[in-house]
């Protein structure tokens, strides 16, 4: 991008050269030569005013429309998530009211066949 803002000075320039070599080689007098390189520097110097005004244009827009993009991406996330956060919390009501209808809060003496508690005795003796 360094270089578009060196183009209206780069055509000048050329065209000037161009034209004093053009000129030099035809065997103008000076003077011709010279009135004809400083009109030929400001038109070209005009002309590389305008590409470069469009070339920073085109780069303007491309850079608006990816910013426009990305926004609308992220708009498009954020509602993806709200929307799935809203069903998650409607899952979740829904599940935690059929969970609070499963759980079985009754405590039974009965340890079952397998188990039988340890006394603190028992485990002394053993490990003595």
């Amino acid at each position: 991008m360094g270089n578009v803002h060196k183009l209206p000075f780069i055509l000048g320039a050329t065209a000037a050269i161009l034209i004093g070599l053009v000129g030099m080689n035809s065997g103008l007098d000076k003077k011709d030569i010279y009135i004809r390189m400083a009109i030929s520097m400001v038109i070209c110097f005009a002309i590389g005013v305008y590409i470069k005004n469009v070339i920073i244009g085109i780069k303007n827009e491309i850079e608006k429309k990816r910013i426009e993009e990305m926004q609308k991406e992220e708009e498009i996330r954020l509602q993806t998530e709200r929307e799935l956060k809203e069903h998650e919390d409607k899952n979740n009501s829904n599940n935690d009211a059929e969970n609070k209808s499963k759980i079985d809060y009754r405590i039974d003496n009965d340890f079952g066949e397998d188990f039988s508690p340890l006394t603190i005795n028992d485990y002394l003796k053993k490990n003595e």
